[in-house]
C-alpha cells in the first residue's frame, strides 16, 4: 500500500454524507435526456423461475440475467431513490429527497425512529452510468433492504422501478397486489 493511500473498512458506507454529496450533485446538474421511468424488469413473475425450475435454465436464460444487471439503467454517476409516502402518493415535496422517515403505519418497533428511507445510488464505474447490478445491490445493501420492504400495507407487493421526480431524483414504484 503506498504512503498516501487510506486504508477503508469494507462494507461500511456513511449513507447520510453520500446522499448529501449527490443530493448537492443533482441540485446543480443539468441532465438532459433522462429517462422518465427505470424499469429494474426483475419482477415479472412469468420471468423468474419457480426453485424446483432453477435446474432447467438455459445457459442463454442466465447469460440474459446476467445481462440485464449490466444494463445501463441510469446514464449518469449518481442518482437519489426514494419511498417516501407522500411521493407513494403523488404529493410533490422535493424536501422528501433530503429528509424521509417512516409512515406513520409503520410500527415503531420495526425500524428506529428517524431512519432515512431515501437512497443516494452511485455508480460503480462513473463513465458507463448506473447499471441494474449497482441499483440492486446498493438498494439491498441499505438497511438492509427498507427500500424494498417498506413500501405500502398491501402485502406482496414488489419494486418494479422507479420514476422520475426531478433532476436526479426518483421515486421508487411497486407492483399492486392487493
Amino acid at each position: 500500500m503506498s504512503a498516501s493511500a487510506v486504508p477503508r473498512q469494507k462494507g461500511k458506507v456513511n449513507y447520510e454524507a453520500r446522499l448529501k454529496k449527490v443530493l448537492k450533485e443533482v441540485k446543480k446538474a443539468q441532465r438532459s435526456n433522462e429517462p422518465d421511468l427505470i424499469n429494474l424488469g426483475l419482477c415479472s413473475r412469468d420471468y423468474l423461475p419457480r426453485a424446483d425450475e432453477l435446474a432447467d435454465i438455459t445457459a442463454e436464460e442466465k447469460q440474459g440475467h446476467h445481462g440485464r444487471m449490466e444494463e445501463v439503467l441510469y446514464p449518469f454517476p449518481s442518482i437519489i431513490v426514494s419511498n417516501a409516502y407522500s411521493l407513494l402518493n403523488h404529493q410533490e415535496d422535493a424536501g422528501d429527497f433530503e429528509t424521509c422517515y417512516p409512515p406513520e403505519r409503520v410500527e415503531p418497533d420495526e425500524f428506529e425512529e428517524n431512519v432515512p428511507l431515501t437512497l443516494a445510488i452511485v455508480a460503480s464505474d462513473p463513465s458507463k452510468g448506473i447499471t441494474g447490478a449497482d441499483f440492486m445491490a446498493q438498494i439491498h445493501a441499505f438497511e438492509q433492504g427498507a427500500l424494498c420492504d417498506l413500501k405500502d400495507p398491501c402485502e406482496g407487493a414488489e419494486l418494479t422501478g422507479a420514476r422520475r421526480h426531478s433532476c436526479g431524483r426518483y421515486w421508487l414504484e411497486y407492483t399492486d397486489r392487493c
